[in-house]
C-alpha cells in the first residue's frame, strides 16, 4: 500500500501531466514513454493545506490512426484536414484533485471554517473529531472538442460532461494556443483558456453537506462560475531523447468560489523546470 507521501506525489504527477503534456514534442506514431526530473509546484485555493511539490513527472502517449492517448487524456478523431479537426475527448476534472492532493484528509475543517471558536480565537468547543473530515471525488468528463488551426494558432472549443456519476455537472472549455519555433531546437507555446463549469459540478466540490455542518444545512448556493487561465511552456530539444523544459500558468478562478469559508484564495500556480528523457 503507497504511503500518504508517495501517494501525494502520485496525483501531484498525473495533475501536472494536464498542463505539461506530451503533444508539445512532436506527436509520434504508436507508444512513446518519457520521464522528467526537476523541481514543479502547484498551489492549492484550500485554506489550511500546503503546496505541493513534486520531482518527476512520467508521461505516456499513443497516436494511432484515430485513437490517441495522453497521459489520462483520451481522443479519438471524428474528422480531420487541414483546417482543423474534431474529437471525442475524455478527461480527469482538475477540481477533485485539490481535495486528493493534501494526503487524504488529514487537517481539522473545523479550523478552517471557524465554528465553534469563542471570540478569543481558541480551540473549538467541540471534540476534533466533531465534525466529519471533507473529502471529495474524483470525476471523469467525457465529450467533444472542436479544433480551428490557422498557421500557428489553434483554437479550441470543448464540451464535457461527468461520465463517472460522480457529481452529473458539465463544463464548456475556450482556449487559444500560439506556437513558435524561434531556433531549430527551442520551441514555445502560450495558451490562454476560458471555462464554464456549471452549478452542479461546482456545488459538489465547493459547498458543504449536512454532515459537515453539524447536520445543518449550508447556508449558501453557488452559481455556475468562469474560470480563466493562461501561461506558457518552453521546451529545448538537445537531441532525440534530452530535452531541457520549463512551465508555468496562473489559474484565476471566479471569486464567488471564496463564498465557502474553507477557500483561501480564488487563484493557483503550476510551475515545472527541468529535464526529460523520451525512451
Amino acid at each position: 500500500m503507497l504511503s500518504v507521501e508517495r501517494y501525494r506525489c502520485a496525483i501531484f504527477s498525473i495533475w501536472l501531466t494536464f498542463f505539461i503534456s506530451p503533444a508539445q514534442a512532436e506527436a509520434v506514431d504508436g507508444w512513446q514513454f518519457s520521464l522528467a526530473a526537476g523541481h514543479g509546484k502547484i498551489s492549492t485555493v484550500l485554506s489550511g493545506r500546503r503546496p505541493i511539490s513534486g520531482n518527476f513527472i512520467p508521461g505516456v502517449s499513443y497516436y494511432g490512426e484515430r485513437f490517441y492517448l495522453e497521459n489520462t487524456h483520451l481522443g479519438y478523431s471524428l474528422v480531420e484536414n487541414d483546417y482543423g479537426y474534431i474529437d471525442l475527448v475524455g478527461e480527469l476534472n482538475d477540481d477533485g484533485m485539490f481535495f486528493e492532493l493534501d494526503g487524504v484528509n488529514k487537517f481539522g475543517w473545523w479550523d478552517a471554517i471557524g465554528i465553534g471558536r469563542t471570540d478569543g480565537g481558541e480551540s473549538p468547543a467541540h471534540p476534533e473529531n466533531y465534525y466529519e473530515d471533507i473529502e471529495r471525488n474524483l470525476s471523469y468528463m467525457a465529450g467533444i472538442s472542436g479544433n480551428l488551426v490557422l498557421a500557428d494558432t489553434t483554437f479550441r472549443a470543448t464540451f464535457l460532461r461527468d461520465v463517472s456519476g460522480v457529481h452529473q455537472g458539465e463544463t464548456q472549455r475556450f482556449s487559444v494556443r500560439r506556437d513558435f519555433a524561434p531556433f531549430p531546437k527551442l520551441t514555445l507555446q502560450l495558451t490562454a483558456l476560458a471555462e464554464h463549469k456549471d452549478q452542479q459540478l461546482i456545488n459538489y466540490y465547493y459547498n458543504f453537506r449536512p454532515n459537515e455542518l453539524n447536520n445543518s444545512p449550508s447556508w449558501f448556493s453557488l452559481p455556475d462560475l468562469w474560470n480563466f487561465s493562461y501561461g506558457g511552456s518552453v521546451n529545448y530539444q538537445f537531441d532525440q531523447h534530452w530535452s531541457l523544459m520549463a512551465h508555468w500558468q496562473h489559474h484565476q478562478m471566479d471569486k464567488d468560489i471564496q463564498r465557502n469559508p474553507i477557500i483561501l484564495r480564488a487563484d493557483y500556480q503550476s510551475k515545472f523546470v527541468g529535464v526529460r528523457y523520451i525512451f
